[in-house]
């Protein structure tokens, strides 16, 4: 993710860090792991999440990524007995399928490199002076009238679920 403002990272650890549903039925929090590059033991961590299936966010990568992510970002996963597997830099991890990874860089407008971009969605959070029109507006919107932003919620949500009704019904 292109993040120059931090948004992005500010909406996954959000996003990760709330109570999400776990595939039994219960409750569960997933802790998201925050990792730099420029850590010692970033690659120990990586380790420990894969197989755990706990959510990770490598924040402030370069144009550059580091060869030991090829088979995670190709999901270069082998099927064993036990389950998948991920060849890791020189370890063998059990993959879960849980797992979820996520890259953020500062660099306003980043060039990577083809082989990069066939491998990962990238996604551009940087802001636009309409969009930042927008937020300052629902800001000041909060702050005087809290009523009226509750009911301009209300309003777009219901807006959102009449769509989806009428693709339904279509």
């Amino acid at each position: 993710m292109i993040d120059p403002q931090g948004q992005a990272s500010k909406w996954i650890k959000n996003m990760d860090t709330e109570d999400s549903v776990a595939s039994k039925g219960r409750e569960r929090k997933r802790d998201l792991v925050v990792v730099k590059p420029s850590e010692r033991s970033w690659a120990i961590r990586f380790q420990h999440c894969i197989p755990l299936g706990l959510p990770l966010l490598l924040e402030g990568v370069g144009e550059e990524l580091d060869p030991i992510l090829e088979p995670l970002l190709e999901r270069q996963t082998v099927r064993r007995a036990a389950g998948l597997s991920l060849e890791f830099g020189d370890t063998i991890l059990d993959y879960s399928n849980e797992f979820s990874f996520y890259m953020t860089t500062k660099l306003a407008s980043p060039h990577y490199l083809p082989e990069v971009s066939g491998k990962v969605a990238l996604i551009n959070f940087g802001i636009t002076l309409e969009g930042l029109k927008e937020q300052l507006m629902e800001l000041v919107v909060q702050g005087e009238n809290a009523a009226l932003d509750e009911a301009r919620q209300g309003l777009i949500i219901a807006t959102y679920e009449n769509k989806r009704a009428q693709r339904e019904i279509e």
